[in-house]
């Protein structure tokens, strides 16, 4: 089966469940819902338009994107500091023969498949199915350093931002697409470079059958409360915590100072 390109309409786009939807419906599912329905789209983060300036360089599209998104530059001209540093990052990838390998290949290949009761919709930065192999470009903070998760303690950047999850999600629906059996998934490479000076880059294989196994498992399991809530069955949860909680709050009976 061959890759899609479906009609992105924001109607359209509430029909499919994507890697970043199911993860907004496991942060706050009032958040997630509102998002769907095109009631609230928060604020995009310098660190999200850092990523963006990089998927565009490595997709061959960087002067559109630079000529598009005038809020890069300062008054006077040049960029500001942390998108000279995006800069930085791109000349460390763009010297270098194996990221220009791992970079050869279809650039922002969407795929459609149904999995766990839903249809999803995945986008490969890089897909070579002659190699079998996906390759998806990352920038972090820092490759080596650990994080603090309160789940899992100190780990990598890849567990701190599930991606790992993300892999097997967009694994699994370019094999469910392409009509092969269970288990028979494509290898996924990270291109990661970090945003230190100058910075660090890395590839990361993601390539671990048992781990996807399991996260896809997982995914089944929490999908059809994910369901009943995005078709408005059931209320959705709201965690209090996240800007959207915070903006659409209304005060109750309070709460003691213990359950702070």
């Amino acid at each position: 089966m061959q890759p899609v390109s479906p009609d992105r309409t924001p109607e359209n786009i509430g029909l499919y469940m994507s890697s970043s939807q199911y993860g907004d419906f496991l942060s706050c599912e009032a958040m997630a819902l509102a998002r769907v329905e095109g009631l609230y789209q928060p604020e995009e983060t310098k660190a999200c338009l850092q990523g963006r300036m990089l998927h565009a360089w490595a997709a061959g599209g960087l002067d559109d994107f630079l000529q598009n998104t005038p809020g890069l530059f300062k008054q006077k001209g040049g960029l500001y500091a942390e998108y000279e540093a995006v800069m930085d990052m791109i000349h460390a990838l763009e010297g270098d023969p194996r990221a220009a390998d791992l970079l050869t290949g279809d650039k922002g290949v969407l795929f459609i498949a149904p999995f766990a009761g839903a249809l999803w919709m995945v986008r490969l930065d890089v897909y070579r199915p002659d190699l079998r192999r996906i390759v998806d470009v990352k920038s972090t903070r820092s490759i080596r350093e650990k994080v603090w998760d309160g789940a899992q303690g100190r780990v990598s950047f890849v567990e701190s931002y599930d991606y790992l999850r993300q892999a097997a999600i967009r694994a699994e629906v370019e094999r469910v697409a392409g009509g092969r059996p269970p288990g028979d998934w494509y290898d996924t490479y990270l291109l990661a470079v970090s945003k230190e000076e100058p910075p660090d880059k890395e590839i990361i294989s993601l390539v671990d059958a048992d781990r996807y196994t399991l996260e896809l498992a997982e995914i089944k399991e929490r999908m059809p409360r994910i369901l009943e809530v995005k078709s408005g069955r059931i209320p959705p949860a709201r965690c209090e915590c996240c800007p959207y909680c915070r903006l659409t709050k209304t005060l109750g009976e309070g709460v003691h100072y213990t359950a702070l």
